[in-house]
């Protein structure tokens, strides 16, 4: 047996093109059939669905298959347990004699499952082919049926095809009709129903005895099996890393109080009364380098307090923090109501620059802000009798200056916010007066 699909299926394509011809005549006549007359080559539709198939590569697979089920049979055949048990003893010998035996028991399993895959392909190449088979032999018994009569029946085809007679129609209505009704239309067209049927049926016994074949799982022993490998970690690697931290930020360093933003207001000093000789401006103080904020240099508060009333300096200084040197107003009595001087001529002038140091004083009150943001223009005049003060210190925001102060350095921090005013003590109110001097 060749299994030559092609060939078996051209051994019945004359028979088919007359059936075709007696088709297409009766069509012209009124006969119709969807599976029949939708076209002209709707009968080798049918035929040719197998068209293609190649049973001589099967055929070799279920060759190639038998020979290994054949390899796998006469492995089977050799006596491994035997050697075994006679080069091995005791404990490990009886499990490697176990491990032996499970591996010939799954060795004969593979065996089978080669065997019945041989068979399944073996089977499925014989049912493919007797299905092509029984289609060209449906097709050339229907033609051999009208043997006698093919002649005229072929002629009166192509008359009808051709543009028909009376006598091709006659025969063509008494004769061709019939036999392709109950014939082409019944016997021919339900064996080629029924064979792709088959085809599709024979690939699905194939798979299912695929399917049913154990699965065969070989064991392995440990010693065999490459195992990876820890992961090695160094010593250096399991120790966090330490953060290095700078000598200068691991210790805070220490601020003079005099120097703590806040505790004193940024204010310039007033200058002295023209008609006492000035005092001598204190050194100026550095800010240590790490507070950036401070100010460079901050002048004696009570520098210009020499030309004042000795119940005014010594009120201010006190208000103003400069120690004990000044006293305290602590016991001071309550002071009678400050009535304004009389002030020279000279005092009233505007363009005298002594007049907007003095409104520059140190004040607590709105009247030093609106001397901060709107300075008089003839403040910018410089009086050359006068030494050149250093340049007042940013203004930062005040806050309410304690009586005593602070004996312990207090650390840097943010800038508060002006507190709310408490009730006015005796020497807030003689520092609100100071101001109105000279007006």
């Amino acid at each position: 047996m060749t299994f030559d699909v092609a060939g078996r299926l051209a051994e019945g394509l004359a028979a088919l093109d007359n059936t075709q011809l007696y088709v297409q005549a009766c069509a012209l006549r009124g006969f119709s059939h969807p599976d029949l007359t939708v076209h002209s080559a709707q009968l080798r539709d049918w035929y040719r669905t197998e068209e293609g198939l190649d049973l001589l590569v099967l055929d070799a697979d279920c060759a190639v298959l038998h020979a290994a089920a054949r390899s796998a049979a006469d492995a089977l055949q050799l006596s491994q347990s035997a050697d075994v048990s006679t080069a091995w003893s005791g404990h490990g010998g009886g499990a490697a004699v176990e491990f032996v035996s499970r591996h010939v028991g799954n060795g004969g399993r593979v065996a089978d499952s080669v065997d019945a895959a041989a068979r399944a392909a073996e089977r499925l190449r014989d049912d493919l082919w007797r299905i092509v088979d029984g289609k060209v032999q449906a097709t050339i018994a229907a033609d051999d049926r009208v043997a006698a009569q093919r002649p005229s029946w072929l002629a009166a085809a192509r008359a009808m095809l051709g543009g028909g007679s009376e006598e091709a129609a006659a025969v063509v209505d008494s004769e061709m009709t019939p036999h392709v009704v109950a014939v082409i239309a019944g016997e021919w067209l339900t064996a080629m129903r029924e064979s792709v049927s088959a085809v599709g049926a024979a690939y699905r016994v194939a798979l299912d005895s695929l399917a049913a074949n154990p699965f065969v799982l070989f064991e392995i022993p440990g010693d065999l099996v490459s195992r990876p490998a820890a992961p090695v970690v160094s010593a250096a690697a399991s120790v966090p890393p330490v953060v290095a931290v700078p000598a200068a930020a691991a210790v805070a360093p220490t601020v003079p109080a005099a120097a703590v933003p806040g505790s004193i207001p940024q204010t310039a000093p007033s200058p002295p009364n023209p008609g006492v000789a000035p005092s001598q401006p204190t050194e100026p103080m550095t800010a240590p380098p790490p507070a950036p904020m401070s100010p460079t240099s901050l002048p004696d508060p009570t520098a210009g307090l020499g030309g004042l009333p000795g119940g005014f300096a010594d009120a201010l200084g006190g208000l103003l923090g400069a120690g004990p040197d000044l006293g305290s107003s602590a016991g001071m009595p309550e002071p009678e109501p400050i009535e304004a001087p009389d002030v020279p001529e000279a005092a009233e002038e505007t363009d005298d620059p002594e007049e907007g140091a003095v409104e520059e004083d140190e004040d607590e009150g709105p009247d030093e802000e609106a001397a901060a943001t709107t300075p008089d223009d003839s403040a910018a005049e410089e009086d050359p009798a006068v030494p050149e003060e250093p340049p007042p210190a940013t203004e930062e925001p005040e806050t309410e200056v304690p009586a005593t102060p602070v004996p312990e350095p207090v650390p840097l921090a943010e800038p508060s916010p002006v507190a709310e005013q408490a009730p006015a003590t005796p020497c807030e109110i003689a520092a609100d007066e100071l101001p109105q001097v000279g007006e």
